[in-house]
């Protein structure tokens, strides 16, 4: 490797070291393998209970495509519970089917600043969806929000001029501003949900993440966002 090719790779680590999946990302200037070798992440194993207990997912093994068939029409809701590793998907009150979610190295809490290792919580809305990633396939939510933004600015962690743009792009059904010390580039992707080890983002193994990806759907339609994201403590 030549001293500018190392720069250059240097240079774009260190850039996406800050988010779980910057779309503009190493792997669309060298080429890698899509996946990380799980040796690589840290093995921090979700324990509920002593002893440790099988859970049941909602519709496992159940396509999705064929449950939405029975659901055309409806709000679309991804809820995400932190405490229980779950991810569901919703039409309108209807549970569809339940996915295993890994989280930030510090699942506990809610994200406050880049750099914190937390999976935010709050409403959200799709951003952004990513058909390849660093980490599989990838949709970003519309972190920061109003709460985020205004707990920012009592901290001194944001300025006025920020606050206000991310006021304005949530107000607006844009994507808000990502590159302030609140941290951003929150996603939820692929990869592999058996720890805790993302930088705030949302795991999920990779088939689990092609049937999530299909059914988020970015935008605004109808005085609502087509699909609503919650994410619960």
């Amino acid at each position: 490797m030549t001293n500018i090719n190392k720069i250059l790779l240097g240079t774009l680590m260190a850039a996406s070291l800050s988010s779980c999946d910057n779309h503009l990302s190493i792997e669309n200037e060298i080429k890698t393998d899509s996946t990380i070798n799980s040796s690589n992440k840290p093995k921090i194993e979700v324990q509920i209970g002593e002893p440790q207990v099988t859970i049941s997912y909602h519709n496992n093994g159940i396509p999705l495509q064929n449950i939405l068939n029975k659901h055309t029409k409806g709000q679309r809701k991804i809820i995400i519970d932190k405490s229980g590793r779950l991810l569901q998907l919703y039409v309108d009150k209807d549970l569809l089917k339940e996915y295993r979610v890994g989280l930030g190295l510090q699942p506990k809490g809610d994200k406050e600043r880049e750099g914190d290792g937390k999976t935010p919580e709050g409403k959200f809305y799709v951003t952004l969806k990513f058909p390849k990633s660093k980490y599989y396939k990838g949709i970003q939510i519309s972190y920061p929000n109003k709460e985020d933004a205004e707990r920012g600015l009592e901290n001194n962690l944001i300025n006025k001029t920020e606050y206000f743009s991310i006021n304005s792009a949530i107000d607006n059904h844009f994507g808000p501003p990502q590159r302030t010390k609140l941290g951003g580039f929150i996603q939820i992707h692929g990869n592999g949900s058996s720890g805790d080890w993302t930088l705030g983002c949302i795991a999920l193994d990779n088939k689990d993440i092609d049937e999530v990806y299909e059914f988020a759907q970015p935008g605004w339609e109808s005085n609502n966002y087509k699909t609503e994201i919650v994410i619960r403590p």
